[in-house]
């Protein structure tokens, strides 16, 4: 789904004036290159403590020559504002959700299907594996001009209900909150579920209701929003392993020395493969917090019948946008 944003004109000249007075700018001289990054993430979050790790390890593999201050909490403006604003060369990187990007290249909704990853250990191959992505990262460089330093991710979903999914069987003909997306009312019905789509405010109350018989949702939402005290039952489906990419501005990166260069795109590499193993470990302990305050009973069904069912969805949307090639090669989705 294409992510629209207007960014104020006072936010624009209010991050000009920062890049003039050098507040924003970094400094790309040959001795010394201050990097500022952002995030709309709190202090603890994931995506911030990679930028954090990355910090770290760029000043000292450095000797700091290159150093950076990472700005957390939204500190610098929402995601539609950091992103412009990188765009613009007033923010250095940005970690971000692929929404934002498919905003210039539709292609990029892909990244957003259901089992595109058959499980956690496909996620990781493909996000590891250097050059994997490589036709993303190109478009990136293309329009608008970004240039991917690492991935992170791998925060699942699953999905929460009032009665035990032990097959994808169990599924048929019961209504299930969606979003009012089409990917996803397509999705539920491919698993032959009937999407309801209600608002994302009114799940508990619709659970509550009887109106839908659950959702699908991350782990950290499930236990945000309460939905375990209407909802019994977790089925681990895994249908979702999350992507967010630290990008930078082009232009930015290439007038830095290529030595500078090499130590951040290692230190990066690092970063995106340590964080990663640390998100999905979050996953199992989160779950366990989940079972320990809400009683809830985990069950976990044969996802073949799930990943069958949904690819065939991955594969159609690629036919649309003329990347069934790409998808093919990248995912193994044929």
């Amino acid at each position: 789904m294409l992510k629209k944003f207007k960014i104020k004109k006072m936010t624009l000249l209010v991050l000009a004036v920062f890049l003039i007075t050098g507040i924003f700018a970094s400094s790309m001289s040959a001795a010394e290159v201050n990097l500022i990054a952002a995030t709309i993430n709190r202090g603890d979050h994931i995506h911030t403590r990679t930028l954090n790790y990355l910090a770290e390890l760029v000043e000292e593999r450095s000797d700091g020559r290159l150093t950076m201050t990472v700005y957390p909490d939204a500190q610098l403006g929402g995601a539609a504002e950091l992103y412009e604003g990188t765009i613009e060369g007033a923010i250095d990187l940005v970690s971000l959700d692929p929404g934002w990007f498919a905003e210039h290249h539709e292609d990029f909704d892909i990244l957003d299907s259901f089992y595109l990853f058959r499980d956690g250990e496909h996620y990781k191959e493909i996000m590891n594996e250097p050059g994997r992505l490589s036709y993303f990262e190109d478009l990136l460089r293309e329009n608008p001009g970004l240039e991917t330093i690492y991935y992170v991710g791998g925060f699942e979903r699953n999905i929460l209900s009032t009665f035990a999914i032990n097959s994808i069987e169990d599924l048929d003909g019961q209504n299930f909150r969606s979003r009012e997306v089409a990917a996803e009312m397509d999705w539920w019905s491919a698993l032959g579920a009937n999407p309801i789509p209600i608002a994302y405010e009114e799940v508990y109350t619709a659970i509550q209701t009887g109106t839908v018989e659950g959702s699908q949702s991350s782990i950290n939402a499930i236990l945000e929003m309460g939905f375990a005290e209407v909802a019994g039952y977790l089925a681990r489906t895994q249908h979702v392993f999350n992507i967010n990419l630290g990008v930078m501005n082009m232009d930015t990166y290439n007038n830095m020395d290529p030595e500078l260069q090499d130590i951040l795109k290692e230190s990066a590499r690092e970063a995106q493969m340590r964080f990663i193993d640390e998100a999905m470990g979050e996953q199992d302990d989160l779950l366990d917090q989940l079972v320990a305050e809400y009683d809830v009973t985990v069950t976990y069904p044969d996802t073949a019948p799930f990943v069958n069912a949904s690819q065939g969805l991955v594969v159609d949307k690629a036919v649309e946008l003329g990347i069934e090639d790409v998808v093919a090669e990248i995912f193994d989705i044929q």
